[in-house]
């Protein structure tokens, strides 16, 4: 009898601990997504789970619109995440730019955070709800914000009137506003910062305070320079990594309240302000540019390692080709991230056939999910 009462007190303890583990889970994932519709999908979820059925507790949240939770500190993995910004307050994302978040999950080995000036995010494609339900939220999270609460206290705060006035480019506003987002987002929380249109090659963990020049030089079969030095006096805006309180950033911050006016073009702004910041606080000679720098504060990569395809080779040999995939193997072989710089590619047709484009080759390994749906290229 008393062996009895001890098994049926065992099984009682199992099964409040797994009840309260399953509570936990789905309360700690609430916070995540805060709208009242995506606490009922969750909700009528764990009924099921809790006897033992697998659901995937997010696979409702598919075409349906959430209210995102404002970012700050408490989302925050100090200096190890990676971060995508939308600065056109978009709710949705094409294909090419999931294409570029799905390519982070799959090979930074980082969590990735999306931070849009929407308030909401609508799971309105097929691509999109897949990586929700695979990713979401462990490795990916979506959360909004402004332009004023996340400026504040920082030398680009002054900047937001210039910048709302700005309507003479509008495209370009949008570019140095994402800019100044993603030097806001990784001074006050550290971590990786990258365009919506770079691919992600491989682990990203090993790069510190780092940034890759603009022009072109061919790798050594060790991926390395070799006795060459690379010189630029451009310095890619679109992928970096920077720890929080970062004195680069600050000062490229400095330089965007020093030189931004209503108006300039985003070539006048991006990759030759971050090379001033780079000459302002390492001190270099002025008319010299950067080459091969590794200090504590600031690594200059050569171009090949953080790679900016617009530079160094037109848009058509990445696209509309007939070439076996050894022609993209040899050219990406030493590269971690690929800039395949969006605004110049957009109407690049997509085919699926990993022989005439870039995407067709890279996609089936870094992003199958985007792939699946050419149309939404």
């Amino acid at each position: 009898m008393k062996v009895l009462r001890f098994r049926i007190s065992c099984l009682m303890s199992i099964a409040a601990v797994t009840f309260l583990s399953i509570y936990l889970f789905f309360f700690a994932q609430n916070e995540m997504f805060n709208s009242s519709e995506t606490n009922d999908i969750i909700n009528s979820n764990s009924q099921a789970i809790s006897k033992g059925t697998k659901v995937n507790a997010y696979q409702k949240l598919c075409n349906t619109t959430i209210h995102l939770p404002k970012f700050g500190l408490k989302y925050s993995e100090k200096n190890q995440q990676l971060f995508f910004v939308e600065s056109y307050g978009n709710p949705s994302y094409r294909g090419r730019q999931l294409c570029s978040i799905e390519s982070a999950l799959r090979r930074s080995n980082m969590n990735v955070k999306i931070i849009t000036l929407s308030p909401s995010l609508d799971i309105n494609s097929a691509a999109l709800c897949r990586l929700v339900e695979k990713f979401f939220p462990e490795k990916l999270q979506f959360y909004t914000t402004t332009m004023e609460e996340l400026f504040r206290s920082l030398p680009v705060e002054t900047v937001i009137p210039r910048l709302e006035n700005d309507e003479s480019r509008i495209r370009f506003t949008n570019t140095h506003k994402s800019d100044m987002m993603r030097y806001s987002l990784l001074y006050k929380f550290g971590g990786f910062a990258l365009d919506l249109d770079v691919i992600v090659l491989k682990d990203l963990t090993e790069f510190k305070n780092t940034i890759g020049m603009e022009a072109y030089t061919n790798p050594n079969e060790k991926c390395e320079l070799g006795e060459s030095k690379q010189t630029s006096k451009n310095l890619n805006g679109g992928m970096m990594h920077f720890e929080a309180g970062s004195p680069y950033l600050w000062e490229a911050m400095m330089e965007c309240n020093r030189t931004y006016r209503p108006g300039l073009r985003w070539v006048d702004m991006r990759s030759p302000l971050l090379y001033r910041s780079a000459v302002s606080l390492l001190k270099l000679p002025k008319d010299n540019p950067a080459y091969n720098i590794k200090t504590d504060a600031l690594t200059i990569l050569p171009s090949f390692v953080f790679l900016n395809v617009l530079p160094h080779i037109g848009m058509k040999q990445v696209f509309d080709l007939d070439v076996e995939p050894s022609f993209f193997q040899e050219y990406f072989r030493c590269s971690a991230l690929v800039h395949l710089c969006g605004d110049k590619s957009e109407e690049a047709k997509i085919t699926g056939n990993p022989k005439s484009d870039v995407y067709s080759y890279l996609g089936p390994s870094v992003c199958p999910s985007a792939l699946s749906n050419l149309n939404s290229f």
